[in-house]
């Protein structure tokens, strides 16, 4: 807040004129607090395809007076002149920059004064002003560890651990994401952080049943895998199939980059928070689980992952 003064005036600073021998100056006047919304939310930002944090600002309402110098009186009402045909052509860049409004309360004459003439002119603005987002997560929500007492005394301690449609590999544990019918599963997200070197070892899809047996049936290409394990209205004609990416690498190189990057925890521990890049892969045609007895299974061959890194993998399609 305390550098709103600052960034209005140079701000407003970029539209006047220059090239001449004496320096043109802007000059906040007054400076008032405007309310903007309920709780100062200026809207949403997507953390990729994962979820959304808020945007926070304000607005204040200024006078500002530009004082435009020439050598002479005729230079400075021409210096004049330019500045207000750059208020105006400059509209959408001001806007941008979180200018909402512009409009000219006063004027005055060129007035002479210590061998040089200048003009000056006063405008009312309505500035908007960022708040950057905290940065307080350590880490997106994956799994919910819940340990219970079944006993008294030393007693019994049951652990079970909730998840949902997200995992979290990273040089911990890299547990295999299960998706069990009755849904379609239609894309594949990932947000991940690499400190430096691709993890090693391939990932690997896999379409499978509670009944199935022997080795699932290998298909060479993604396209092929999504063909064989999807018929609508027909049982697919592999339904224990599966397709495996090679290299780390690939699997990420098979995404395409959703939403603004975002920063969550240090694990790598330099002192400074982690950019995390969202991605999206559409599985087309969408891969059908028609039962409880169905699944999808998305694994990295090395667990947990051989590099420093961490990778939130989340799949998401319609419940049948």
């Amino acid at each position: 807040m305390d550098q709103v003064p600052a960034t209005l005036a140079a701000v407003l600073g970029s539209v006047l004129p220059q090239g001449g021998p004496l320096e043109p100056t802007v000059t906040l006047l007054q400076l008032t607090d405007r309310p903007m919304s309920l709780g100062e939310l200026r809207g949403v930002e997507q953390y990729g395809p994962f979820g959304s944090t808020e945007l926070h600002g304000g607005r204040v309402e200024a006078v500002v007076r530009f004082d435009v110098p020439g050598d002479s009186a005729n230079a400075a009402n021409g210096n004049m002149l330019t500045l207000q045909g750059k208020m105006l052509g400059s509209k959408a860049s001001l806007w941008a920059a979180g200018v909402l409004e512009v409009e000219s309360v006063a004027g005055a004459p060129s007035i002479h004064d210590n061998g040089s003439w200048t003009r000056s002119a006063d405008y009312r603005v309505l500035f908007e002003y960022r708040l950057a987002p905290a940065v307080e997560a350590e880490s997106l929500i994956a799994r919910i560890p819940i340990r219970v007492d079944q006993g008294v005394g030393a007693g019994v301690v049951d652990e079970t651990v909730i998840t949902d449609d997200l995992i979290r590999w990273d040089d911990v544990d890299a547990p295999t994401l299960v998706l069990r019918g009755v849904r379609s599963v239609a894309e594949l997200q990932v947000a991940f952080f690499l400190a430096g070197a691709s993890p090693s070892g391939s990932v690997t899809l896999r379409r499978t049943h509670d009944d199935a047996t022997g080795a699932p049936t290998v298909f060479p290409t993604l396209a092929e895998f999504l063909a064989a394990v999807n018929v609508p209205g027909a049982p697919p004609p592999a339904p224990h199939a599966q397709f495996a990416f090679p290299t780390f690498a690939e699997f990420i190189g098979a995404f395409t980059p959703a939403g603004t990057s975002f920063v969550l925890g240090d694990r790598d521990g330099n002192g400074m928070p982690d950019s995390y890049q969202g991605m999206r892969m559409a599985l087309a045609p969408s891969i059908r689980l028609p039962s409880a007895r169905d699944r999808l299974e998305v694994s990295a061959d090395v667990s947990p992952l051989d590099q420093v890194a961490v990778i939130y993998l989340r799949a998401s399609g319609p419940s049948s």
